[in-house]
């Protein structure tokens, strides 16, 4: 238990900076938690306020701890309070994004820092949950007031703190001109006139001499934090580069962190609300530069969005509104399953030559991706492709508007089940006759054996559902890897380097090469796409065997091929009548969570992206989803005008 008066009955100005600093935890661990049942009934966030008004209480009614607690806190102040505290602590001082990731992974292996050593690991366990930024903004005005100006006459320190913030302004002023240049050169491709730039007005006008000038100064840092956003905006532009967004948010910080300390330095207009202010934003900056998760929000906040915009803009493609477009997504969708029959036998094929390991993945891979981008040079389409990118289209459909919104829901969900259909439509019946011939021929592809075995892989009582979970998640990685493919081509603009490639137009001639750099411009997301699908479905199932962990791809096409193909060699004599309901159950199944893994997935990511509550989003998906359960005609039954639709939407 801690006892205050023992603690204000001591002064600690004269010992060693360690004892100071227990000394200094201690008061800070009676300020935060109150242990007797009175204090239990203070809510949380009077935590602060009550007990710091009780402390003053006590100090006014004894003289000598008053004299003790000023001589303690003024003497660990003096310690505590360098330019690090100021200039360093709570901010990303490394240079680059992997170093300051491995920065953050390195403190959360190795052992806390010694406190008397370190300012940033004393601070975490002065306030040691990032909630308590907003306990100490909760601080009475009156109160905090009442703490501060029990050090108005200690000249020393106040002397003392002007000083470092003073060297600490015109350090971070440094560091961001310094930035400045990085940014000119990435970003806007020119660092003529730099003199104009607000960083450095700002880094001249920081001087002991002119430090009357705060309007001057906060319009300079206000201009700086105008020019962030247009450096944001370029760079959506041209191409989200990871360490620029880190060097990004490391400016934005700093502008922060000298308008704080300003705003203490400025004396017309400085309170002790701008020093309650400046400590709660120190509290949470420090428990951001130890968060991963902070980290990375802020860091890759940008690249995601990217990367849902992109999706997006193919999301929309694969949505359809009206009768014609609807009739030929059908089409497509017809003409992907039949062309997904033949990689079903391609598989069975190399399946009968009793691959395994690294071969067995790479045939699979080069099989799955060449169908996948002759599906695309075709025209046509898979089902399950459609998912990750429609997700984020809706989420910007409820940007526009709730209309917009269920309009979109109604078409996502109709364009899905007639893809789907349109898949089946031709890969079981191909599949079937081919192996129904070829059986009649006398050379079955499959023995009866292995026929079982695959009729039975999709079970609805197996690990289907599993499969086909894992299956729906590969699908979602890969259209994150399709949008940041994406990216990248746009950030080191490779369709310009090709058009420009002399060797390239020697070869094919200046139009063809032209033709070419349109193409990987237009075709990056989806080209992308279909190999990175391709290869996970191939290699990760191999991968995860050769680490002990069985699981499989249950892809939709694929498997109602594989059953489809296993038919002509069943003995359905000796077949249950369950058995043949539990494959059909499965397979659809099978489609279902193919389709809904991945669409949720990409729901979350737009979510996250695009700031919309995932509840919202959520909401119209059921809305959607409850419509066309009472009115299921809608599936496949496109309404002819604009108007029959808003009557189901209102």
């Amino acid at each position: 238990m801690i006892y205050l008066d023992t603690l204000l009955d001591q002064t600690v100005d004269t010992k060693e900076y360690n004892e100071q600093v227990k000394w200094l935890l201690s008061i800070f661990k009676w300020i935060r938690m109150p242990k007797d049942l009175q204090n239990h009934n203070i809510p949380k966030d009077r935590i602060y306020s009550v007990r710091i008004k009780y402390l003053l209480i006590l100090l006014e009614k004894n003289p000598q701890w008053r004299t003790n607690f000023i001589s303690s806190i003024s003497s660990v102040l003096n310690q505590m309070s360098s330019v690090r505290i100021f200039s360093d602590v709570g901010m990303s001082l490394n240079t680059s994004f992997i170093q300051e990731f491995i920065r953050r992974i390195e403190e959360k292996i190795l052992p806390q820092a010694p406190l008397a050593d370190n300012l940033s690991s004393l601070l975490l366990e002065l306030f040691p949950d990032e909630d308590e930024s907003l306990l100490i903004n909760k601080i009475d005005e009156s109160v905090f007031n009442e703490f501060i100006l029990l050090f108005a006459n200690d000249d020393r320190l106040i002397q003392h703190l002007i000083e470092n913030i003073l060297i600490s302004v015109q350090a971070l002023s440094i560091q961001l001109l310094a930035n400045t240049y990085t940014l000119h050169r990435e970003i806007y491709e020119n660092i003529s006139a730099h003199q104009n730039w607000p960083e450095s007005k700002l880094a001249l006008a920081l001087d002991p001499d002119r430090l009357s000038e705060f309007n001057v100064l906060h319009l300079y840092l206000l201009e700086a934090k105008a020019r962030l956003e247009i450096a944001y905006l370029k760079m959506e532009e041209k191409g989200i580069k990871i360490d620029l967004v880190y060097l990004l948010e490391s400016q934005r910080r700093k502008i922060e962190r000298i308008q704080a300390l300003l705003q203490i330095l400025n004396r017309k207009e400085s309170s002790p609300i701008s020093i309650r202010n400046f400590i709660a934003k120190l509290v949470l900056d420090i428990h951001h530069q130890y968060s991963l998760r902070s980290f990375f929000k802020e860091n890759l906040s940008l690249l995601t969005k990217q990367i849902v915009r992109n999706n997006s803009d193919l999301g929309e493609h694969y949505v359809t509104f009206d009768w014609s477009d609807f009739s030929k997504m059908y089409r497509c969708a017809v003409g992907g399953g039949a062309l997904t029959s033949v990689t079903v036998y391609i598989k069975l094929l190399t399946s009968s030559l009793a691959l395994s390991g690294f071969i067995k993945g790479l045939a699979e891979s080069l099989n799955y991706t060449f169908s996948f981008l002759a599906i695309q040079s075709m025209g046509w389409t898979l089902a399950t492709k459609q998912p990750s990118t429609t997700a984020p289209y809706l989420a910007d459909s409820l940007k526009k508007s709730l209309h917009d919104a269920k309009t979109s829901i109604l078409a996502i969900l109709r364009t899905q089940f007639i893809s789907v259909l349109g898949n089946l439509t031709l890969v079981m019946p191909i599949c079937f006759f081919i192996s129904w011939g070829l059986k009649g021929s006398g050379h079955p592809i499959l023995t009866e054996e292995s026929s079982y075995f695959i009729f039975s892989s999709s079970n609805f009582l197996s690990f289907s559902f599993v499969f086909a979970t894992f299956t729906g998640v590969l699908l979602f990685i890969s259209s994150l890897i399709a949008g940041w493919f994406d990216n990248w081509i746009t950030l080191h603009k490779v369709p310009e380097r090709l058009q420009n490639h002399q060797n390239l137009i020697r070869l094919l001639g200046l139009k063809k090469t032209k033709k070419l750099a349109d193409l990987v411009s237009k075709s990056a997301n989806p080209i992308a796409a279909n190999i990175s699908l391709g290869f996970l479905l191939g290699f990760v199932p191999q991968y995860l065997k050769f680490m002990g962990i069985p699981l499989e791809v249950r892809h939709i096409t694929l498997s109602a091929g594989n059953l489809a193909a296993s038919l002509p060699l069943l003995n359905f004599e000796l077949l249950k009548w369950y058995e043949i309901l539990n494959s059909i159950s499965g397979l659809l199944m099978i489609g279902v969570l193919n389709i809904a893994v991945s669409f949720t997935l990409a729901l979350i990511l737009a979510s996250v992206s695009s700031q919309i509550p995932i509840n919202r989003l959520l909401k119209i998906l059921f809305w959607g989803m409850r419509l066309v359960l009472k009115k299921p005609w809608l599936l496949v039954l496109p309404p002819k005008s604009p108007h029959k639709l808003d009557l189901f939407i209102h």
